[in-house]
This record gives structure tokens, sequence and C-alpha cells, in this order.
């Protein structure tokens, strides 16, 4: 009798171990969920108070596990954005991406050649 019970307290032991590590994994996806929003928001803080761009804003869409952002004009979804409007939201996504917490208060060192740029003097 001993025996079997120690055998089911081993088999409970290990479940318990699953079901705490799932848990912490959807604590894991919910936190980056937060952070995706974060982000988001902090690409409308460039657009709107950096560039004066407030016609165009990010925003997070909720997925199963995934993140999604739509870009929207007012409140409709913006298509045919121009290569402007396209070149400017990935510069405040990318800028935005420094602020998180791998890359925030180090020293970095960003060079930016856009080799297409219609600014470039011949």
């Amino acid at each position: 009798m001993k025996k079997e019970y120690e055998e089911l307290y081993e088999k409970y032991e290990l479940v318990e171990q699953e079901i705490n590590e799932k848990l912490g994994r959807i604590e894991e996806l919910k936190s980056q969920t937060k952070d995706e929003k974060k982000g988001a928001d902090q690409v409308n803080k460039y657009l709107n108070n950096y560039f004066g761009h407030n016609s165009l804003k990010l925003e997070h869409e909720e997925g199963e596990g995934n993140y999604r952002f739509v870009i929207k004009r007012g409140d409709h979804v913006a298509y045919n954005l121009s290569e402007g409007e396209s070149s400017l939201i990935s510069f405040c996504y990318f800028m935005a991406k420094l602020e998180e917490i791998e890359t925030k208060d180090k020293k970095l060192i960003i060079w930016i050649d856009d080799v297409d740029s219609r600014f470039k003097i011949a």
C-alpha cells in the first residue's frame, strides 16, 4: 500500500510541476501581450508628439498566443499607405523597440542608412 501511495504521489508531483510550468508560460505570454500594447502606445506617441502625425495610429489586436498590429486612419483600418507613411510607422516602431528592457539604458550605436531615400543629393 505504501509503495502504491508513493508512486501515485510521484505522478501527482509531476502533474503539479507541469501545471505550474504551463501557468508560468501563460503569465509570460500575458505580460508579453501587455508589452506589445505598450509598444503600440509608444509608436503612437512618437507619431503624434514627434512627427505631428495624428491621423494614423497603431493598434494591438488580441490573438491566440500571437500579437498583431493594425494601422488605423481615424477609426478605420488604413489601406494603401504611402511609402512615407509606411517608413514613418516602421521608424517609430523601431524607436519603440529600443525602449524595451533588453536595450533600455544601454549605450547603443545605431547606424541608419536609407539607400532608397529620396533626399539624397547626387
